[in-house]
C-alpha cells in the first residue's frame, strides 16, 4: 500500500472487501460433497471455498488485490464455524522465485471469482432481473389497460421476459443428469457454476434480503460503498465516487439520470400533480398486486414505495427500466468473450460486440 498504514487506508476509503463468505457458507459442506463429472469411470471430487477478497484503491483509480481469504467447513463440528486460510500476491525476490507462492495465489484468485461470477449470475441477474420482475410484468398485463400510459411506457422493457423465464425453469435449472436425457446443455448453468443443484436455493435464500429500491442505481452504489456516504440518495448527479475509474457506476449515472429524465417528462403529461397518482385506480392496483400478490413474501417491508406521489412513481419505473434494460444482455448490447471467458463457445451466442449503442463498460 505503498506508504500509506492501514489505519489511513481505511480512513480514506482505500480499502474494499468483496465479501462472498456468508452466502456459499451455509451450502459449501453440500456443494463439495457432490460427486464430480464421471469421466471414463473415474469421478472427480469438489473442492469449492467460501471467499473474501481486499482491494486496494491505487492512486490512479485502479483496484489492486491485497488478500484473499479462503473458508472451508470444519470437518470436526461445523458449529466451530470455518477453517481459513489468507493468501497474498508474491511481492518479494524470494516469491517471485517461488512458484508454490505464485500457483497459490493463482489458484485463490480462481476461486474468488468462481464466488463472484456465481453471485453475479444467480443473485444479480437471476434474481433481481428475471425472476423479481415477472411479478411486475403479470401485474402489468392484469391491472393495467393496454391504454395505460404506465403500461406503454413500460411494455417494451419486459420484451420476452416471462418466456425468457419459462425456458430458463424448463431447460437451464433443474433439469436432471443432462446426459440420461441426451441432452448436454440441460441445466448447464448448474454444471458450469460452482452452487451446482444448490443454485436455486441459494437464490430462494438471498431474496430474504431483496430489497426493490436498492435496485435503483444510486441506491446500490452507496450500499455497496463505493461512493461517499455524505451524499443525497435523491439526486445522484451529487454522487461522488470512491472509484473515479469505473465505467459500470460513471456511464451507468449518465445512462441512469437520462432515464429517469426521460420517465419524469413522460409521466408529467398524464399526472399533473401528486393527486392524479393517488386517483388513478388501475395504477394502484397494479402496484398493490405487485406489493401483497407478486412479492407477498416481503409486503409488510419499509422500504416499500407509497406509490402516493409522483416522485415514487418516476423512481419506480426508472429502476424498473434500469434493472431490465441495463442488466439483461437480451435488451441491451450483445457481448461475448467480454462478458464471460469462452462465451463465444456458446451454443445460444449472438454477434457481438455491440448492437443497441450501449458501451459494454456499463455491464455489471
Amino acid at each position: 500500500m505503498s506508504d500509506m498504514t492501514l489505519q489511513q487506508a481505511l480512513e480514506n476509503g482505500r480499502l474494499f472487501v468483496v465479501d462472498h463468505h456468508d452466502w456459499v457458507m451455509p451450502y459449501l459442506k453440500r456443494i463439495n460433497e457432490l460427486p464430480g463429472e464421471e469421466e471414463i469411470g473415474e469421478i472427480s471430487p469438489r473442492k469449492a471455498y467460501a471467499a473474501r477478497t481486499v482491494l486496494f484503491l491505487n492512486n490512479d483509480s485502479t483496484l489492486r488485490p491485497l488478500a484473499i481469504e479462503l473458508s472451508s467447513p470444519n470437518q470436526d463440528d461445523q458449529q466451530l464455524g470455518s477453517v481459513s486460510t489468507v493468501y497474498t500476491p508474491p511481492d518479494t525476490s524470494d516469491d517471485i522465485l517461488s512458484a508454490h507462492k505464485f500457483t497459490a495465489w493463482d489458484l485463490a484468485k480462481a476461486h474468488a471469482t468462481a464466488n463472484d461470477t456465481s453471485k453475479n449470475n444467480f443473485v444479480i441477474h437471476l434474481l433481481n432481473v428475471h425472476a423479481t420482475m415477472e411479478p411486475l410484468v403479470i401485474a402489468t398485463n392484469r391491472q393495467l389497460s393496454v391504454l395505460h400510459p404506465v403500461r406503454k411506457l413500460l411494455k417494451p422493457h419486459f420484451r420476452s421476459t416471462l418466456h425468457v423465464n419459462a425456458v430458463l425453469r424448463q431447460n437451464v435449472f433443474g433439469s436432471g443428469d443432462r446426459r440420461k436425457n441426451g441432452d448436454i446443455f440441460r441445466g448447464i448453468q448448474e454444471v458450469t457454476y460452482l452452487p451446482s443443484k444448490y443454485a436455486m436455493e441459494m437464490s430462494s435464500k438471498a431474496y430474504t434480503n431483496w430489497n426493490f429500491t436498492e435496485l435503483a442505481l444510486p441506491a446500490d452504489l452507496i450500499k455497496r460503498y463505493v461512493v461517499w456516504q455524505k451524499v443525497i440518495q435523491k439526486k445522484p448527479e451529487k454522487l461522488e465516487l470512491l472509484i473515479k475509474d469505473y465505467p459500470f457506476a460513471v456511464d451507468g449515472l449518465e445512462i441512469w439520470m437520462a432515464i429517469k429524465k426521460w420517465v419524469g417528462d413522460y409521466c408529467a403529461i398524464y399526472y399533473v400533480n401528486d393527486g392524479a397518482v393517488t386517483s388513478d385506480s388501475e395504477l394502484q392496483a397494479w402496484w398493490r398486486e405487485v406489493k401483497h400478490v407478486g412479492h407477498g413474501d416481503l409486503q409488510d417491508a419499509h422500504w416499500w414505495p407509497a406509490m402516493d406521489c409522483l416522485a415514487d412513481l418516476v423512481e419506480a419505473c426508472t429502476t424498473i427500466i434500469w434493472r431490465r434494460r441495463n442488466t439483461d444482455p437480451t435488451l441491451k448490447n450483445r457481448a461475448a468473450p467480454v462478458e464471460v471467458p469462452y462465451n463465444m463457445l456458446t451454443p445460444t451466442r449472438q454477434p457481438g460486440p455491440v448492437a443497441r449503442g450501449i458501451p459494454n463498460s456499463i455491464t455489471n
